[in-house]
């Protein structure tokens, strides 16, 4: 089963970025670290949940199909996505997907389009731009930084049980304790601090910062971390 609570802060996410005050190249590069971030769990595309976002930003360019760059080696298998549905378009498109052989394409029903992410080999909007990867951990950061910018309390508060039970477990990190809270925590602290959370309600009990649900299964490094960043509200 899709693990909707990640995919919707993904989708929040994108629709921060698009407010944030930076340019549409930073905003790209910030929206590709979300999605590689995504692709680390048990989710499903949610590209078309933010097109508009992603097109304005010229994150996502659009394909007629037969402009694809690859549709006269596979023509038969690209005119018969006209009455498919929405699916990942593999490099070799007949062939599973594997470490050579990635998606690199989305196919879209609705618009009859083909869409390439930026980064993606067929991506030719700014093919002087590279895609940038961020540290998990430091991305986690920055985000929750922008969400307090724009003072958006359910960010903040999401991305800090999405860092804690998520991000600490699915993506381990080989800093102690100690090195974790003067990397990130200190100041993810002080952001979470500035904001009364008496009466919100996470989206999903499994980011319940303040649930002793979570004691039961969090490693130390978590609960360390839990305590550290909730411990003064």
């Amino acid at each position: 089963m899709s693990m909707w609570e990640v995919e919707h802060i993904i989708e929040q996410t994108i629709k921060l970025i698009a407010s944030a005050d930076s340019t549409d190249r930073e905003k790209r590069n910030l929206i590709h670290n979300a999605y590689c971030l995504q692709a680390a769990f048990d989710t499903s595309h949610t590209h078309f949940r933010v097109k508009g976002i992603l097109l304005s930003t010229q994150y996502m360019q659009a394909y007629a199909l037969e402009d694809f760059p690859t549709y006269n080696s596979y023509p038969k298998y690209f005119n018969s996505l006209i009455e498919a549905g929405d699916s990942w378009i593999y490099d070799n498109p007949k062939g599973t997907r594997s470490a050579d052989n990635p998606e690199v394409a989305l196919w879209d029903k609705e618009s009859q389009r083909l869409y390439v992410d930026f980064g993606s080999p067929y991506y030719t909007l700014h093919p002087n731009e590279t895609a940038l990867s961020n540290e998990p951990l430091e991305f986690a950061l920055t985000i929750i930084k922008e969400a307090n910018k724009q003072n958006n309390k359910s960010m903040v508060y999401d991305w800090t049980g999405f860092t804690i039970f998520y991000l600490l477990t699915m993506l381990p990190n080989k800093k102690t304790v100690l090195e974790l809270q003067q990397s990130y925590f200190i100041e993810i602290r002080s952001i979470f601090a500035a904001f009364d959370f008496t009466d919100y309600e996470p989206i999903d009990d499994r980011l319940d910062l303040y649930s002793d649900f979570h004691k039961e299964w969090l490693s130390e490094q978590q609960l360390k971390c839990l305590e550290y960043v909730t411990e003064y509200m």
